[in-house]
């Protein structure tokens, strides 16, 4: 049966950023060459408003709707995220960060102070950063009325570029939470990372918080696409519902394995999963990352225990207390696997279910202070965006980390973006695209803008997905 005709001309117009199309149905799905895209003329301006337009954002929030949750809104109703579960997710990052022993702190993206006024009356100085004099001005207001004395705490307008103007070895921490994904692309993430290498003082250390995960960017999709819509998706209304949402995501998502390499005066990271029993999207689809300065540790001799078939192994030794340093490795993350769509194009999607074994991060927390151990939990080394790693660590032991060189130590040139994150330039690109090949084809035809390594992948793997989609 023919799945698809292509469409022949589409690959003849070099002027624009497109690499082949196909006719399904009623829609026109167009490959999209993202690299190519972004050097597209059109495209040319979108960097230069990226962070305005991020800063025009905060600001209308912080004047539309004050409060310490402004803007924090689920991705599936639209719905404020529920207070109590707002208040586990600043606790879990305030934890984190608290037991790095800040003194001398630099929060980039501070925001209208929620992790500032926290940390801001116990700390030597403190120097927050952001983009919005809205929000600025609302954590001046927040600190005053915390009694907070103004002569250690300096706030200033500033991206991440400002903080090439700072001096060097200035900070013993620095904080970047929930910004990330507000950067346009890897080569403003790595500039970032560069200038907290200058910025930090020895043995210092970097959290940054809230990474959105880009392995599982495919799975968040789906679960929204089964959420919001009122019948089942067949395999092919699926897979374009999913395209369109990856394509059109306006922010930036990282791989965890870029971290082990893109830090090299880093001497340990630690990958770390969301602790606690939410299950919402901030707790199932991110991950926090803390880089400390100095030599790189020996990484202890360790108990290990792997797969599902070992979970209960591991279980006793804790009980047992049978060595200092306990490791499990690939297995099954019960907070993610229930809604993850394995949506490889060489079967079709289902939806995930709850497996025998493997553990939620937070019954690996528990078990760990509950026998006295400190407890990393991270993404597997295995690269399954399933599975999970944890590191069980005796209280009187040495720090440790989570070992996240295991997840394959890159090298530096290999950080491509391609690999390491999306695109969020070329989604605010898009809209000027769709246009001018809809001037091109004329005809009013529904167009698919997807990226063209997804479109050739599908017609490879399974053309059948998209027999019936209308």
């Amino acid at each position: 049966m023919q799945m698809f005709r292509h469409v022949e001309n589409v690959s003849e117009w070099q002027d624009l950023p497109l690499r082949g199309g196909v006719r399904v149905g009623s829609i026109l799905a167009v490959g999209v060459d993202l690299p190519r895209l972004l050097s597209w003329g059109p495209a040319r301006t979108v960097a230069a408003r990226h962070t305005r337009r991020w800063a025009q954002v905060f600001d209308h929030l912080q004047s539309s709707r004050p409060g310490p949750w402004s803007g924090w809104t689920s991705s599936y109703d639209g719905r404020p995220l529920p207070r109590r579960q707002m208040q586990d997710w600043l606790r879990a990052t305030l934890e984190r960060i608290k037991a790095l022993e800040p003194r001398r702190v630099l929060e980039v993206g501070c925001g209208a102070g929620r992790i500032a006024r926290a940390l801001a009356p116990d700390v030597e100085s403190y120097l927050g950063l952001d983009i919005s004099p809205a929000a600025l001005d609302a954590l001046r207001a927040g600190l005053r009325a915390d009694g907070v004395r103004a002569g250690h705490v300096d706030l200033r307008l500033g991206d991440h570029e400002a903080l090439a103007r700072l001096p060097g070895s200035s900070f013993d921490c620095i904080v970047v939470n929930s910004v990330v994904q507000y950067l346009p692309n890897l080569s403003a993430l790595q500039t970032l990372l560069d200038s907290c290498g200058r910025l930090l003082a020895p043995f210092g250390a970097v959290f940054l918080g809230d990474i959105r995960d880009l392995r599982l960017q495919e799975a968040f999709a789906g679960s929204l696409a089964a959420y919001q819509q009122p019948q089942p998706l067949s395999p092919g209304a699926l897979w374009i519902d999913i395209s369109r949402r990856l394509i059109e995501e306006p922010e930036l998502l990282v791989a965890p394995g870029y971290f082990a390499a893109a830090a090299p005066w880093a001497g340990a990271v630690d990958l770390q999963l969301k602790p606690g029993r939410t299950d919402n999207e901030l707790f199932r689809f991110r991950y926090d990352v803390v880089l400390r300065h100095g030599p790189t540790p020996s990484r202890p001799p360790a108990l290990v225990f792997r797969g599902d078939n070992a979970a209960q192994a591991l279980v006793r030794a804790l009980g047992r207390a049978e060595a200092p340093f306990i490791r499990g490795e690939s297995f099954t993350d019960l907070r993610i696997s229930p809604v993850i769509e394995p949506m490889s194009v060489k079967r079709s999607p289902r939806r995930g279910g709850r497996r025998p074994g493997g553990f939620h991060p937070a019954r690996l927390f528990s078990l760990g202070a509950r026998h006295g151990y400190r407890t990393v939990v991270s993404p597997a080394a295995s690269h399954r965006v399933d599975r999970l790693d944890v590191l069980f660590q005796r209280e009187a032991s040495l720090p440790g980390c989570s070992g996240a060189p295991a997840h394959g130590v890159v090298a530096r040139g290999a950080l491509t973006q391609e690999a390491m994150t999306n695109m969020p330039l070329a989604a605010a690109a898009l809209p000027r695209l769709r246009t001018a090949v809809g001037e091109r084809l004329g005809g009013g035809r529904p167009i698919l803008l997807v990226d063209a390594l997804r479109l050739e992948k599908l017609q490879r793997d399974a053309p059948d997905w998209l027999a019936h989609v209308d």
